[in-house]
């Protein structure tokens, strides 16, 4: 009888939950709105989405810019971000802000081609960027935020 009491208790604690609707948090208040231009440069708006805890780097090949890297630091303590790479992570962007792949913060290196991921080894990020834009002798400047 004992048995029957706790199932039925059991049965009625996972009706109770299955009609409860979790919400998730909403972001911080505190967030800036994402940039529209980074040092004077025009973001279009099919770019990725520019967060204020994020730091921005050209790659130039001569004084012609190639491509782009965002570096994604620590958000504002407190702040709540849902879908965002880990602190250290670099993405690598072509000369029109599209992804073409990442880098961890240990230096393990994924370029995109098409649908699938490809690994492309660990190394600093100065030794991957011939791999994502084709060209040795590439550097990287940062951008005024």
């Amino acid at each position: 009888m004992l048995r029957h009491g706790f199932l039925a208790a059991c049965a009625l604690a996972l009706t109770a939950c299955s009609n409860t609707t979790f919400k998730y948090p909403e972001e911080s208040p505190v967030l800036q709105p994402p940039a529209k231009s980074i040092a004077g440069i025009e973001i279009p708006d099919s770019a990725p989405v520019r967060e204020s805890w994020t730091t921005y780097f050209q790659v130039k090949d001569g004084a012609k810019v190639v491509g782009y890297l965002m570096r994604y630091d620590d958000p504002p303590v407190g702040t709540v971000v849902s879908g965002r790479a880990p602190t250290g992570t670099l993405l690598v962007e072509d000369n029109e802000f599209s992804r073409i792949g990442f880098v961890t913060s240990a230096g393990k290196a994924f370029r995109f081609r098409g649908t699938e991921t490809e690994e492309l080894g660990i190394a600093t990020i100065e030794q991957h960027l011939p791999a994502y834009f084709g060209k040795q002798g590439l550097r990287i400047e940062p951008l005024a935020q």
